[in-house]
């Protein structure tokens, strides 16, 4: 695990897989609204994401939340995290 910094509702993780030298980053909205964040990944190059999913349902009552693959490419750090949801993001 990588040392992250969290806010009260957006929480956020990382982990490194040295040997294939790929980073994830775990961000849980734990707010009903949509929340946009800049991640600022520091001691190294970010080139581009190789994939990102969510975690999503309708709210935070649903108990049949479902796996969405976002879109990968180059999102300059920006990240749109859906109302309580969980995102994945492969670098």
């Amino acid at each position: 695990m990588i040392k992250t910094a969290s806010s009260l509702h957006i929480r956020s993780f990382a982990s490194l897989k040295s040997a294939e030298n790929k980073l994830f980053v775990y961000l849980l909205n734990k707010d009903d609204a949509a929340k946009n964040i800049q991640l600022n990944i520091q001691n190294r190059k970010i080139k581009s994401v190789v994939q990102a999913w969510e975690l999503v349902g309708q709210n935070s009552d649903d108990v049949h939340p479902v796996w969405e693959k976002r879109r990968a490419g180059n999102e300059n750090n920006h990240v749109q995290l859906k109302g309580t949801s969980i995102t994945v993001i492969e670098y």
